[in-house]
């Protein structure tokens, strides 16, 4: 089962791993083996730079208030996305839901 994105009530909850200091910021995709969403980030991973990036951006991309629920210091990440869908997401932020057959 797929637990990068899952609906828990109104909110959205997102796994995420970024790759801060990077040249630009690019939503890479998911990585099916790990079940995250991988991120790069241009800001350094210090005094909350690259959380404060991760949170802007997405939320202008989602056009929805995002907290961080676990992960501050890590580059794992969840991210809890207010009132939205789980399809809703995974349209803006171009990610494909993998099909393999199972019931």
């Amino acid at each position: 089962m797929d637990k990068t994105i899952t609906q828990s009530g109104e909110n959205t909850l997102l796994k995420v791993k970024v790759k801060p200091d990077s040249e630009s910021f690019e939503v890479i995709g998911k990585n099916k083996w790990r079940n995250h969403i991988e991120i790069k980030l241009t800001s350094k991973p210090r005094q909350g730079k690259a959380n404060k990036e991760l949170k802007k951006r997405l939320e202008k991309i989602l056009d929805s208030n995002i907290r961080i629920k676990k992960g501050k210091k890590s580059r794992e990440k969840t991210l809890v996305i207010q009132n939205s869908l789980k399809e809703k997401i995974q349209e803006k932020l171009k990610i494909k839901t993998e099909n393999n057959g199972l019931k």
